[in-house]
């Protein structure tokens, strides 16, 4: 809860109040990191860890009200960094500019970015998403900014393997909604 006065355990009676604190979380098989309903968290949510096959983790949200927003000012609202086994639900992102028009910025900006630079990332699914007012620029590449970026970055054999994208909104967002992305190295 990013309203919360004092940084708790992560109980719902005793919750983490920043990105930050919900970030150093490591998360195991079954586990979720879940945002108060109604809430509004300022910075990067990047969770660690992950699930299983037959317990996935889940970050998400909890209580009653609006999706909880998750407000970035830098390059990724949503970092997803060689994390399997991971859902991603009912959150509203946005990665909005510092003052530039629309598609004048030259940040790279993601609404959400996820990653495989380690290997394959097996079984994210990322649903129910709202991702708007992402203002980055229009580099075409890799790292170029979209409502959703799912860039395999490592070497062989970096990739995904059952990736979801189900049920996501997306709206004001520079260089394109989804953007699915390798880097390719020739001999």
């Amino acid at each position: 809860d990013c309203q919360a006065v004092l940084a708790g355990d992560g109980s719902e009676s005793s919750p983490i109040n920043s990105l930050a604190g919900a970030g150093a979380v490591t998360l195991g098989p079954g586990d979720a990191l879940l945002l108060r309903r109604g809430s509004t968290c300022n910075g990067q949510l990047a969770p660690q860890g992950g699930g299983s096959v037959s317990e996935p983790s889940i970050v998400g949200a909890y209580g009653q009200g609006a999706d909880p927003e998750v407000v970035a000012a830098g390059t990724n609202a949503v970092l997803i960094n060689d994390v399997s086994n991971l859902i991603v639900q009912d959150l509203d992102i946005s990665n909005p500019s510092t003052g530039e028009a629309l598609g004048e910025s030259t940040t790279l900006r993601n609404g959400l970015m996820a990653t495989a630079t380690a290997g394959t990332v097996h079984n994210l699914t990322l649903r129910r998403l709202n991702v708007h007012d992402v203002a980055g620029d229009l580099t075409k590449n890799p790292q170029g900014s979209a409502a959703i970026q799912v860039s395999a970055l490592g070497p062989p054999p970096a990739r995904f393997e059952n990736l979801k994208i189900e049920g996501d909104k997306a709206s004001g967002t520079v260089g394109g909604v989804v953007k699915v992305k390798a880097e390719v190295t020739l001999n």
